[in-house]
């Protein structure tokens, strides 16, 4: 490694969604990777919904990894028939992942996948 250079981190992957309008707002959430870029590519059961792009990244707090978001509106009804995923590439790390939504099932905030509930009020673990 040169002076300077950081070390490569693998993305971590969120794909957030909220569940209380006849919209549903889908944001992938990609942090901690090293060095910048990555190419994200939304999927509608298993197929491409876009062509891959290049996010723009920002530095992250601790200024030694990045981070980078991307938004997709959906129907309500579009969301109850179909599955939505978010593929992550960073090219650096070799790293290839894909995260796929979790349909609501009656809570009202906005859900993590995989597993947890992030309430108005906080964030709460779900079974």
């Amino acid at each position: 490694m040169s002076p300077g250079s950081r070390p490569i981190q693998v993305p971590t992957v969120e794909l957030l969604h909220t569940c209380d309008s006849d919209d549903v707002h889908l944001l992938c959430l990609v942090t901690g990777f090293s060095p910048a870029p990555v190419t994200l590519q939304w999927l509608v059961n298993g197929q491409p919904l876009s062509s891959p792009e290049t996010l723009p990244a920002s530095r992250e707090a601790t200024g030694a990894t990045f981070q980078s978001t991307s938004s997709l509106n959906v129907t309500l009804g579009e969301w109850q028939e179909k599955i939505y995923s978010c593929k992550v590439m960073h090219a650096a790390s070799e790293s290839n992942q894909e995260v796929k939504g979790h349909k609501c099932m009656g809570e009202s905030g906005v859900v993590a996948s995989p597993g947890v509930v992030l309430g108005w009020s906080g964030v709460v673990a779900s079974p």
